[in-house]
């Protein structure tokens, strides 16, 4: 599929800040897209026209300094740059101020897309294009619709019950209670088998306290233990957490470098 993007021209940007996608504050993690550099190319040839030269690419020096700037602004974060894709493989670029249009196909690199097109332009539109970037240079700019995947920790089930459930488990030792989760159905509740072993971690961390201290010579002893239900009356709550990905669509500024002689 493709779009048709007008080159209607914001000539030079002198700073290219990174996208951030997301700050994930409990896992200190910030999640960003690094913004690319367009190269424009307008060689005058005279008589003979000229030549037009867009590059689109992910410039080493430029990309190090958005991550430093990050950095400053998150400094107690981990920075993870993400991997866009362009929304559409070919696009047309169109400038209709001097009469051109090209449809160019979008190459997948390492960060992002790679963009690469060539015009051949008369003399009337090189002078057309140096008036619209000597006299307009604010006009020039080029997006690109592009999605990003994102890691993120997501509930796939949670199953939550009273604190009764303790006290339903009938155990007087610690013995008992080894034997009633060894032996333990899952309820019909829950669905995955994740969620009932979560479940069980949780019986155990909140039903029960052993006597302090714990005296016992051997473990046949300390099996014999006596336990005492908690007092906590808070839901139980088990929660199957999975990282898995999500697609955030966003656009691409890329930052502008232009060069004519």
């Amino acid at each position: 599929m493709k779009r048709i993007f007008l080159l209607t021209m914001t000539l030079f940007s002198k700073l290219a800040y990174a996208q951030v996608l997301e700050v994930n504050d409990s896992e200190k993690i910030v999640y960003y897209a690094p913004t690319p550099v367009l190269a424009v190319q307008l060689l005058d040839l005279q008589k003979d026209g000229g030549v037009l030269t867009l590059t689109l690419d992910y410039k080493g020096a430029a990309i190090r300094q958005q991550s430093e700037d990050l950095k400053l602004q998150f400094p107690a974060y981990v920075l993870k740059a993400m991997v866009v894709r362009p929304a559409e493989d070919q696009i047309t670029i169109a400038i209709p101020e001097i009469g051109i249009s090209k449809e160019t196909i979008l190459r997948q690199a390492q960060m992002g897309p790679l963009l690469s097109a060539q015009f051949s332009l008369k003399v009337a539109q090189v002078q057309g294009l140096k008036s619209l970037l000597r006299d307009r240079p604010e006009d020039l700019r080029i997006v690109i619709p592009v999605k990003a995947e994102v890691f993120a920790k997501t509930e796939v089930e949670v199953f939550e019950t009273s604190m009764d459930v303790c006290s339903d488990l009938k155990v007087q030792t610690l013995a008992d209670f080894a034997t009633a989760l060894a032996t333990m159905k899952k309820p019909s509740k829950i669905r995955y088998d994740q969620t009932f072993d979560i479940y069980k971690q949780q019986l155990i961390r909140q039903c029960f306290e052993l006597p302090s201290p714990v005296t016992a010579n051997s473990f046949a002893e300390l099996m014999r233990t006596k336990l005492k239900i908690t007092s906590s009356r808070e839901n139980l709550r088990a929660a199957y957490t999975e990282n898995r990905t999500r697609d955030l669509e966003l656009i691409l500024r890329p930052k502008l470098k232009i060069e004519m002689n």
